[in-house]
């Protein structure tokens, strides 16, 4: 028998858990800066309503309406569109194995925060051997401490990638911690899925809500987010419909297995315009903390070197880094709901039927699109003659 959510509040908070995470913290104020703020809202919020909710509303109504994950709902519209499940499944299991690991560094960088002072605050010192003066790493004082942190502290990054070292301990440590609480959230289904996200969903927007207070209260922070609603760049177009797809999540195949542990008769309209809209605040709501602290933010490196930087600045720096980096781990609803995604895959087909299927999409069809795509470009591209 299907299992079915407890209540309809945990089944938003799932689905809401899923959307909102690192796409809303880092990514979208960085491409607001990339095309200049203001330029960049506009084709996203197109997006949205012409994009975003109608192919949302259409994967809850699927997983809904058929009660499967997304092989079992698309081996229903046809057998030749099994494939599309099978990809939901394969970019699942990527998303959610390098989601986990950016939150075993939230893992790590939290229990760092406790460190007085910081430990990004100063350059390590080295001693010289001469009346034992200590000396800064060169390294650190060339880029910065949170570089340097980042770096050689946290990833103990190679010089190039056929040199690398032993491993981190105390990230391996992490990466543990990140893998039980994962264990924890889906060893009974929805049942404890559910219940993790009455924290993983609420924390952040405490947590966001203490730093938008505290971004109002800095020199600047007004200039900050007036750049981001100053139109520049109009070239946003694409980015913004890829923003979409990564902030809310669609096409993993998530929201149909969420869908499919309901009611037949669920209000899945409902769903889709709270889902998508509160996430798409949320996302406004960390641009404008971002813009207000930051200025200009940076790229990839937001969460872990741009707003360490900036959190030394702060009154009680510990404090924030604490909350900030936890927040930061309360992401785990994103890599419930890819893993949730990859379950029900499993639940709905079983282990042999999933070779099968493995054997026929991939195996059989996959290497007749191989042996067709030879012939067409050995017959119309480098020619039969030659």
């Amino acid at each position: 028998e299907r299992q079915a959510w407890s209540n309809k509040t945990e089944y938003i908070l799932t689905s809401l858990g899923n959307a909102v995470g690192l796409g809303n913290i880092w990514r979208f104020p960085y491409k607001c800066h990339k095309h200049g703020g203001g330029a960049f809202l506009i084709p996203y919020l197109i997006m949205l309503v012409i994009v975003g909710y109608p192919l949302l509303l259409m994967e809850y109504s699927m997983g809904q309406r058929a009660k499967k994950g997304a092989i079992g709902v698309w081996s229903r519209v046809s057998p030749y569109t099994t494939g599309i499940g099978m990809a939901s499944l394969v970019v699942c299991l990527i998303l959610g194995l390098y989601y986990n690991v950016i939150l075993a560094l939230g893992f790590y960088y939290t229990a760092n925060s406790l460190r007085v002072p910081l430990p990004w605050r100063s350059c390590p010192t080295v001693n010289t051997g001469l009346n034992n003066t200590a000396v800064a790493v060169k390294e650190c004082v060339a880029s910065s401490p949170t570089v340097y942190f980042w770096f050689r502290e946290t990833l103990d990054v190679p010089v190039s990638i056929d040199q690398g070292e032993a491993l981190n301990g105390w990230v391996v440590l992490a990466s543990f911690v990140a893998w039980l609480v994962l264990f924890v959230g889906l060893v009974k289904g929805t049942t404890s899925t559910g219940k993790v996200m009455y924290f993983a969903v609420f924390f952040p927007y405490l947590v966001l809500t203490a730093f938008a207070v505290r971004t109002l209260s800095l020199e600047g922070a007004l200039d900050g987010i007036a750049f981001l609603f100053k139109p520049d760049n109009p070239a946003a177009w694409l980015d913004a419909l890829a923003q979409i797809f990564f902030s809310i999540g669609l096409g993993q195949g998530t929201y149909i297995a969420f869908a499919s542990y309901t009611t037949t008769h669920n209000n899945c309209v409902f769903d889709t315009l709270f889902v998508a809209t509160v996430n798409s605040l949320t996302s406004l709501f960390v641009a404008l903390i971002v813009f207000g602290v930051l200025g200009i933010p940076g790229g990839t490196g937001l969460a872990f070197i741009t707003f360490c930087d900036a959190i030394l600045n702060f009154p009680g720096s510990n404090f924030w880094s604490v909350l900030f980096f936890f927040m930061i781990t309360s992401g785990m609803g994103s890599v419930l709901g890819n893993f949730t995604g990859v379950v029900s895959l499993i639940r709905d087909l079983g282990g042999i039927y999933l070779v099968e299927i493995l054997d026929d999409v991939y195996v059989g069809t996959g290497l007749l699109y191989i042996v067709l795509c030879e012939t067409f470009a050995v017959a119309l591209l480098y020619g039969i003659k030659r």
